[in-house]
């Protein structure tokens, strides 16, 4: 169950992989970019992974990440403090937020009550 959470410059995740009912590991859900903002990433762990290694090397999004990463969801920070939701896929790209909280993964709902 992967949470990322923000609030007021502060984005928090959990680090456990879960693979069916079985914990698995652990692994850094969140990155800086090169422009300075932060990205944190919920979904498959290997879309996941190579999706926030492309956000560490470059903060722009491409087509090609998106294609690459149908399976992911992410909270996105930008160095000026707009935030946005990511979704990955053909048809997908960041959608800026305004709300004093903001949660994504499925651990999205109990981050929000």
């Amino acid at each position: 169950m992967t949470t990322i959470a923000y609030r007021a410059g502060v984005i928090a995740a959990d680090s456990q992989i879960v693979e069916g009912p079985v914990r698995s590991g652990r692994a850094c859900k969140i990155v800086r970019m090169p422009n300075g903002g932060l990205v944190g990433a919920a979904g498959d762990l290997i879309q996941c992974a190579a999706f926030l290694a492309a956000m560490r090397a470059s903060s722009k999004l491409t087509p090609q990440i998106l294609r690459a990463s149908p399976e992911v969801h992410a909270i996105i920070v930008m160095p000026d403090g707009s935030v946005g939701y990511y979704v990955g896929g053909e048809h997908g790209g960041i959608w800026p937020v305004e709300a004093e909280f903001v949660a994504e993964g499925s651990g999205h709902v109990a981050a929000l009550a």
